[in-house]
């Protein structure tokens, strides 16, 4: 077991600081073309990514998290794996683009609209030669950080160096094209040099089991995608582009908060695959320990998001979004749900329950389609951000449900003393308003432990633990 920590623990280290590094690059690209743009233009932006989110689909269709489930169990059939996959999706892909290209032909939108949909369409291309999720299942996760950060790093660069205004608005798409197109040839030198060059083989049979057996998770995808990107569509349908981009204002902080989360699930994805089917108890282990992490971590994420939304906000983006804060303050609290029920959910997929992870989004989506045809037009932005939640909400109760018919992992008795501690940093950052932003956070986060450490949240013991398995003995292996 302190093997497999101590292997998660540096996957997790090397691919959270590439992440942190491209999540930030990311970050950079949209606060820009927030402040270049035009509100109404930021959104279109915004749109025409969510739009490409759901074709992005098609291609993928639950095939990586497949070959990354399949590679961590059995590495010597990696090239077949990778050759059959590839085909595929490439076939899926083009398939994806012609799709869309359709789609923005009858859409009843302006031209420009239209145009800025079929250019980011050509991103659909390059991603099958996407080959991360073969070195996440071998758990190389420095290969996964350069390409993610190569690819937001040109595109930042493309961006800051061609886009001065909205007359550039339809050069984004191309650029954001550019840095896929360099990450993806990034992965495919990588491949070659350590497994040689895929072949293009075309197995119908091959390719109908592997559809079988990914489906139920490309339904998953495309259930979470459509409740993550619905909101976004129909805010621009019923309320216009300047809606959108005050409500994507918020919501490009949700993202990049859950993406940075998300890396410790990708980290620990392969050996919870093979736990399963090794030891039931060293998993359960693993995701005790991820369960109070994790709550100790989302509570005054959400809390203290809350309560300094509104100078979080203005840092970013100025003034001009300040529509944009009673988003952010719902929103905050998705990110704790999401990065609590991220663990239940991977976990079902790796316990081979992706039929019961699809079930659980597919309600998810439902409720999240019916809450926005409810809400928006009545609410507008706070009533998307309040369906998201709601439907977050769902999902975590189903997947929870699932799990625990396989390996009890409660919440309940994990959840006191973290809440004791955000009261006490809650009621600080409140009499404090008039503070520097950033010196508050972190006052309110060394508040925030302080109490917990007092209170018994954080055991002495416990501290060991994890600088133990961060920083191993001198001579130790892992």
């Amino acid at each position: 077991m302190a093997t497999t920590v101590q292997r998660i623990t540096k996957n997790f280290a090397i691919l959270a600081a590439a992440q942190v590094c491209a999540n930030l690059l990311a970050l950079v690209v949209m606060l820009y073309l927030a402040r270049t743009l035009a509100v109404g233009d930021f959104g279109l932006v915004n749109f025409a990514l969510a739009v490409l989110a759901y074709f992005m689909l098609i291609p993928n269709a639950g095939l990586p998290l497949l070959g990354t489930r399949e590679v961590a169990r059995d590495e010597a059939r990696i090239k077949d794996y990778a050759s059959t996959i590839l085909t595929l999706r490439l076939t899926l892909s083009a398939v994806s683009f012609c799709l869309l290209l359709l789609l923005a032909a009858v859409l009843n939108q302006p031209l420009e609209t239209k145009y800025l949909l079929a250019l980011y369409g050509l991103c659909l291309l390059p991603t099958a030669f996407f080959f991360d999720w073969v070195f996440q299942g071998i758990q190389r996760m420095e290969f996964i950080g350069a390409a993610r950060v190569l690819q937001w790093a040109l595109y930042l660069g493309l961006i800051l160096g061609l886009v001065k205004g909205s007359e550039q608005l339809l050069a984004v798409p191309l650029l954001y094209f550019g840095g896929i197109s360099v990450a993806a040839l990034f992965l495919l030198v990588l491949f070659i040099r350590r497994f040689g060059r895929p072949s293009f083989r075309i197995d119908l049979r091959i390719w109908k089991d592997l559809l079988k057996q990914a489906l139920p998770m490309g339904f998953s995808f495309f259930m979470v995608m459509l409740y993550t990107n619905f909101d976004t569509i129909m805010l621009q349908f019923m309320r216009g582009g300047e809606e959108v981009g005050y409500y994507n204002a918020a919501y490009k902080i949700i993202l990049f908060l859950t993406g940075l989360g998300s890396l410790y699930y990708t980290a620990i994805f392969p050996p919870l695959s093979s736990l399963y089917k090794t030891s039931l108890e060293a998993m359960r282990r693993l995701l005790s320990a991820t369960a109070k992490l994790a709550v100790i971590l989302v509570l005054p994420l959400a809390v203290g998001g809350t309560i300094l939304a509104r100078p979080i906000m203005n840092l970013l983006y100025g003034n001009r979004y300040d529509g944009g804060i009673i988003a952010l303050q719902i929103l905050i609290w998705v990110v704790a749900v999401i990065l609590v029920s991220s663990m239940y959910g991977l976990s079902l997929i790796a316990s081979d329950r992706q039929n019961r992870f699809a079930l659980a989004v597919g309600v998810g989506a439902g409720v999240n389609l019916i809450l926005n045809l409810a809400l928006i037009p009545l609410y507008g932005l706070m009533g998307a951000a309040i369906a998201t939640l709601v439907t977050e909400v769902v999902v975590f109760s189903l997947v929870y449900r699932y799990f625990s018919q396989i390996v009890s992992i409660p919440l309940r008795g994990r959840l006191l003393r973290p809440a004791l501690a955000c009261v006490g940093m809650a009621a600080f950052l409140y009499f404090c308003p008039s503070w520097n932003v950033i010196l508050l956070t972190a006052l309110g986060a060394a508040l925030y432990f302080a109490l917990l450490f007092l209170l018994g949240g954080i055991e002495r013991r416990e501290i060991y633990l994890v600088w133990e398995q961060l920083v191993p003995r001198r001579g130790s292996h892992g």
